[in-house]
């Protein structure tokens, strides 16, 4: 996700997000990745930089939440909580995400 966001790789990004993925306001995964292809193509995420170095990471009924991942581009800067569940091939991906300060 972070390698992805900071070279404005959809593909990277859209690679940790689950196919079950639900957001209040991009929906599905396609959206999130269609959400993403419009805001870099705006120039709103250049220069982005993610930190995971605060973050936490915990275990809560068979999922993994991640917070506080810290992100800062264009803009400005945001708080984002990472849900992450185990997807029927075994890997944990981003089922849900949260995003503060936009």
């Amino acid at each position: 996700f972070k390698a992805g966001m900071e070279t404005k790789n959809v593909e990277k990004v859209l690679a940790y997000i689950s196919d079950d993925f639900e957001h209040y306001e991009w929906g599905d995964k396609d959206t999130l990745g269609m959400f993403l292809e419009d805001t870099m193509a705006q120039g709103d995420l250049d220069d982005a930089e993610v930190s995971f170095d605060d973050a936490e990471y915990t275990m809560e009924d068979g999922k993994i939440v991640v917070y506080p991942v810290e992100m800062v581009a264009v803009f400005g800067s945001a708080t984002i909580e990472f849900t992450f569940k185990k997807d029927a091939d075994g890997v944990y991906r981003v089922s849900t995400m949260e995003v503060e300060g936009v």
